[in-house]
């Protein structure tokens, strides 16, 4: 029996294909939290650090690999995201909440999170308020890197080789790796028509649907869909 499923149209295209969920980009779960011993403050600290180099280097690494005539949104994008990684408004509030709370970081990158998140949503301007998606993705990116075993990136998953993601949101850098795979469309839960995912997608010419409420959940790995990228329909087994 075939499933009907309405988002927002982001990217005009039709596109029919394997489902590909991607792993690691589904809706996130709550952060806890954990005391840490008050002699390993220092390590904890240092950990999130480690996280933030190699966040930087994850985004540099794939910067540097956008084609020359790649369109000039794509490098910007990445760009912002490498000044959002880099701030030291981020480092301080996440160093100084480790070490007066003696917490776990990510517990303390959640809370950076959701101040930030609060004064985005106080923005009148839809445009300025859908930007706090880019903080989401930075901290989102950060919290693969403070995992023992980081989430494979797009770039190491051969699966999604022609076939239509589908993931909570992705970022530009995701977009582009993927895009490298030559993927057919992309699907996201998250989003709007002015979110870096529906702009990279038009640049590069692939239909793209956001703001699918349970994408994840709803489609199946490996079922076949039809994606409307115009109307914002999805046909799962048609």
């Amino acid at each position: 029996m075939s499933t009907l499923l309405s988002g927002t149209g982001a990217s005009r295209g039709i596109a029919i294909g394997p489902v590909h969920i991607l792993q690691g980009h589904s809706a996130p779960t709550e952060t806890i939290f954990y005391e840490v011993d008050p002699t390993k403050v220092a390590s904890e600290i240092a950990r999130f650090k480690r996280a933030v180099q190699h966040g930087d280097k994850h985004l540099r690494a794939i910067r540097d690999g956008v084609d020359a005539d790649a369109p000039a949104d794509i490098a910007s994008f990445i760009e912002s995201h490498l000044l959002m990684i880099n701030d030291i408004s981020l480092a301080d509030s996440v160093i100084k909440t480790i070490k007066t709370r003696h917490c776990n970081a990510e517990w303390a990158l959640s809370q950076y999170h959701e101040n930030v998140l609060a004064v985005f949503n106080l923005m009148e301007d839809d445009y300025l308020k859908t930007r706090g998606s880019d903080v989401s993705q930075v901290v989102r990116l950060l919290r693969r890197f403070l995992q023992e075993s980081p989430t494979p990136t797009p770039s190491r998953s051969p699966k999604a080789h022609n076939s239509i993601i589908v993931a909570n949101d992705l970022t530009p850098a995701d977009t582009i790796l993927l895009q490298h795979q030559h993927v057919t469309a992309f699907i996201t839960e998250l989003g709007g028509p002015t979110s870096h995912t529906a702009i990279v997608a038009r640049s590069l010419g692939i239909p793209a649907i956001v703001a699918v409420p349970r994408a994840c959940n709803l489609l199946q790995q490996g079922e076949h869909i039809i994606v409307d990228g115009e109307s914002g329909l999805v046909l799962a087994e048609p």
